[in-house]
């Protein structure tokens, strides 16, 4: 009776729990929403079936990779497989919204060991950023949100939250080097940012 008990607790503890990172993922989702962007960078169509660099189907398919500010004069982060500096790059914010608009975006550099580029946008004004966290602040097991751009069928983009807990910390010449986590996430959370609790 008290393993039955114990084990009903537990089960209720769980469920609590992940209902309480669903809900703070909605936070964080309405909270950062003004700092992402879809990133599209691909050849006008004439120009990339000339060049055989995509086929004629999906020659005008945007990449959907989500970019996320971090620092208020216009500096992006992104994944490096969404951009190539063959082709233009734009950044589309609030997609599928009235508020939606496009700026064009600059490839500063991407490092395909860790599989960030970093992208420049001409701001007219500060732009809200994320607040980057401190690595040395992460345990294992501690629950981290994810913010990417969710695509279905006949439907703008919008934006999503995936929920995971840091399984393994990876260091290398002690340095963090990568996180591993007990939730696998698709392509479409390429280069997204991932949230702590407090929002960083």
């Amino acid at each position: 009776t008290r393993c039955a008990w114990a084990a009903l607790c537990l089960l209720a503890l769980a469920t609590d729990a992940t209902a309480q990172g669903e809900t703070r993922g909605e936070e964080l989702l309405r909270s950062a929403q003004a700092s992402m962007a879809l990133v599209s960078n691909q050849l006008p169509k004439a120009t990339a079936q000339k060049s055989g660099q995509l086929p004629a189907a999906t020659a005008q398919e945007p990449m959907g990779k989500p970019a996320f500010c971090v620092h208020p004069s216009g500096f992006f982060v992104a994944s490096d497989q969404a951009v190539s500096p063959r082709a233009p790059i734009q950044l589309t914010f609030f997609p599928g919204q009235a508020a939606q608009r496009s700026l064009p975006a600059t490839l500063l550099s991407s490092d395909p060991q860790t599989g960030l580029a970093l992208l420049r946008i001409e701001a007219e004004a500060p732009l809200p950023a994320l607040e980057l966290g401190a690595a040395d602040t992460l345990i294992e097991l501690t629950q981290l949100v994810a913010l990417g751009y969710q695509h279905l069928p006949d439907q703008a983009p919008r934006l999503a939250s995936r929920s995971a807990r840091i399984t393994s910390l990876r260091k290398s010449h002690g340095q963090l080097a990568r996180l591993e986590l007990d939730t696998p996430f698709d392509s479409q959370f390429a280069g997204a940012p991932l949230l702590t609790a407090d929002g960083k």
